[in-house]
């Protein structure tokens, strides 16, 4: 078992190893996330959302470009906003910050108030938490 900040137990994510006498497979002795991305996969799922942001509209101060994440920053890639183009910049947008700003064409980037949880996802028994 795992203790997490709050106190809670959670039980440790891993797989079931070799069998003797041979060498795991990368499926055998994962653990964590990546037996979270094996899993989900199985399902035909994706445990992380890579799916790129596109974008309609400028983001402005008052109505941002909104980038789903459940975690407290996401790295995004801004290649210039519609009608726009520069070269790729990498933008950390963080949660503390309220929004963050391309420098070079000025969008406005914002995390979203929910996003991905990947909690809501099978574990290895196949039940989902909630």
């Amino acid at each position: 078992m795992c203790v997490l900040g709050g106190g809670e137990k959670s039980p440790i994510m891993q797989g079931p190893g070799a069998k003797p006498g041979r060498v795991p497979t990368n499926f055998e002795q994962s653990t964590g996330d990546e037996r979270k991305e094996f899993l989900a996969a199985q399902e035909g799922k994706t445990y992380y959302d890579m799916s790129p942001l596109v974008l309609e509209k400028k983001g402005t101060r008052h109505d941002p470009t909104i980038v789903p994440s459940g975690a407290s920053w996401r790295l995004v890639g801004c290649n210039g906003a519609p009608g726009e183009g520069h070269e790729l910049m990498w933008i950390r947008v963080e949660r503390a910050h309220g929004i963050d700003r391309c420098p070079e064409c000025g969008n406005v980037y914002k995390l979203s108030e929910t996003g991905f949880n990947p909690e809501n996802l099978p574990d290895a028994e196949g039940h989902e938490h909630h």
